[in-house]
């Protein structure tokens, strides 16, 4: 049987959305680091607020 965590997730479970969430949350930061260095400032800022979405413990 397996053993249920928070939110009835199975720990494999939560180790799977870990990964997701920081591998999304890296690909959102490089976006934002490659507009800053192209001068796109506004869209680089727009990045780094969805990357750090991803970061949030809720």
């Amino acid at each position: 049987m397996e053993k249920k965590t928070l939110e009835g997730l199975t720990e494999e479970q939560v180790s799977f959305q870990l990964i997701l969430h920081s591998g999304n949350a890296r690909s959102k930061l490089l976006q934002a680091l490659k507009q800053y260095r192209e001068g796109l400032e506004e869209e680089a800022f727009s990045h780094m607020k969805e990357g750090r979405r991803f970061t949030a413990c809720t």
